[in-house]
């Protein structure tokens, strides 16, 4: 089935006068006609029609931010309305407010895989900073979140959604968010480039796992298969840009795909949020790596390849501060880099953790005042934990026999307060542990 809004009739012909003779009656249109600006459904889906019927906009209105486990108690079997599809909205609005603000204020739809699986508004917008152009194509539209960012940089973007039910939603969605420079396409990548040969300034894809729960190993365990349609997104574009997984290898990245430019590993509150791999017609050797830490004051970067461990150290006399180096730093493998540039000391083989007597002009990571670095056994450990009153703390292990939590729980510490404890092997093979407090 093929989707277009009304106006694309001519997109149509296009695509059809290119289709295989035996594909021509394959697609049924859905023309989406234009009343004073809006795009209205001439047969709504049933879940957009459930969830913007008056009696369940009262309900939302009225359970706003209240947990859904415990409106299911209550309400199961005494509403006029199908009741999951609701709790649903209620739990997305209640912890997608920093994720998704202006959807969610917009009115935006999702179902629950559709929100665990997009893109933040922060990170689309992000990545939408980094390209610009007159066209894009979205191999893997999804629920529309990275089209809406697009939207804002390129002129025309064009997004393919094979599931008709999550192309529904994404419709609904960029009509409430007031984007018209956005056509969707009920379609899958494999079916659009086998039928459209037109040439765009930027191909995006977001591809989606096979099968979850299994050890990733490569794109051909993706969905679109990159690998296998590669030559003919190469043909209708200059540049490319792919969203990876944040577990996503990097070493595999590197060798998977030509044109391979850039590897940039984005986080978000310390946390990795996601993998871009920029794709051009040069491919350098070896390829740069760049990570990207959002902060609510706009971004800090950090590019290079990654070095070698030339040794690292311990704790100085005159260290007074500790930083555990963000997520995308660790990612890309440039901890060390920033040792070097900082002057700071790696702890760690990887540089991780870091020292150093002064704090750097741009904080990339976590850092901590140091309170105490000490040698490390279980009971001097505990005989400082006595001495200094703590029965609450943050730990942390890097390069450790024991895991953070099982240590906590060899301690019997609770959780919380705001002491931070780091424990790692040192370079003699020797255990340590830095005591910090959090630098505001």
């Amino acid at each position: 089935m093929l989707i277009l809004y009304a106006g694309q009739r001519s997109l149509w012909q296009e695509l059809k006068s290119a289709l295989p003779i035996q594909s021509k009656n394959r697609y049924k249109i859905n023309f989406f006609i234009s009343v004073e600006g809006a795009n209205i459904m001439q047969s709504k889906p049933k879940l957009i029609e459930l969830l913007c019927s008056d009696p369940v906009k009262r309900f939302l209105k009225e359970h706003e931010g209240q947990s859904g486990v415990e409106l299911a108690l209550r309400y199961s079997g005494k509403v006029p309305f199908e009741l999951g599809p609701v709790l649903t909205q209620l739990d997305i609005r209640k912890k997608g407010q920093m994720k998704l603000p202006e959807h969610l204020r917009s009115g935006a739809l999702f179902t629950a895989k559709a929100y665990e699986q997009c893109s933040s508004e922060q990170t689309a917008k992000y990545k939408a900073s980094r390209i610009r152009g007159g066209t894009l194509l979205n191999l893997c539209g999804g629920i529309g979140v990275d089209d809406w960012a697009f939207a804002g940089v390129f002129d025309r973007v064009l997004s393919l959604e094979p599931d008709k039910d999550i192309h529904d939603l994404a419709l609904h969605n960029l009509n409430k968010l007031g984007i018209r420079n956005v056509e969707r396409i009920n379609l899958s990548a494999e079916e659009f480039l086998q039928a459209d040969s037109h040439r765009f300034d930027v191909i995006y894809a977001d591809p989606d796992r096979r099968s979850e729960g299994k050890r990733l190993v490569g794109m051909k365990e993706l969905q679109p298969d990159l690998p296998a349609i590669w030559e003919q997104i190469r043909q209708r574009s200059d540049r490319q840009l792919l969203k990876l997984s944040p577990l996503y290898p990097l070493e595999i990245l590197e060798n998977e795909l030509p044109g391979l430019e850039r590897i940039m590993a984005v986080s978000i509150n310390h946390e990795l949020k996601e993998i871009l791999a920029f794709y051009g017609t040069n491919q350098p050797s070896p390829v740069m790596r760049e990570a990207v830490m959002l902060t609510d004051k706009g971004s800090l970067n950090f590019e290079g390849l990654p070095a070698e461990h030339g040794g690292f150290s311990r704790v100085r006399k005159e260290d007074s501060w500790f930083m555990e180096c963000d997520a995308s730093l660790s990612k890309t493998g440039l901890s060390l880099n920033l040792a070097a540039e900082t002057g700071w000391q790696a702890l760690v083989p990887n540089g991780v953790y870091q020292s150093g007597d002064h704090l750097p002009d741009s904080v990339f990571g976590r850092v901590f005042r140091i309170v105490e670095a000490l040698p490390y056994s279980a009971r001097k450990f505990r005989a400082y934990l006595q001495s200094k009153g703590i029965d609450k703390a943050h730990f942390n292990t890097r390069y450790f026999r024991s895991t953070a939590a099982e240590l906590k729980r060899f301690h019997r510490l609770k959780d919380g307060g705001e002491d931070y404890f780091f424990f790692y092997e040192n370079g003699k093979g020797k255990v340590e542990v830095i005591h910090g407090m959090k630098l505001s």
